[in-house]
């Protein structure tokens, strides 16, 4: 219900995902979504984006990652 709403008020749903694209400013409200890394989010209309990360680090703790793409996204 909340993402109904939300796309139909002109927001961008944006997921974070391991196999997403470089976070880059929006120029519609977002709604950032973070779900666990083994069942990830369901199928909605979204736009995925990750954080790269340095060799030997496989995910960052979710509020960490939800910190660093809150920043890029703003």
């Amino acid at each position: 219900e909340m993402i109904k709403q939300a796309t139909q008020n002109g927001s961008e749903i944006v997921v974070g995902d391991l196999k997403g694209e470089k976070p880059e400013k929006s120029s519609r409200p977002v709604w950032l979504v973070l779900g666990s890394e083994g069942q990830g989010v369901t199928d909605i209309p979204y736009r995925k984006v990750t954080i790269p990360l340095q060799k030997g680090f496989e995910s960052l703790n979710v509020a960490t990652a939800g910190s660093i793409l809150l920043y890029a996204l703003r």
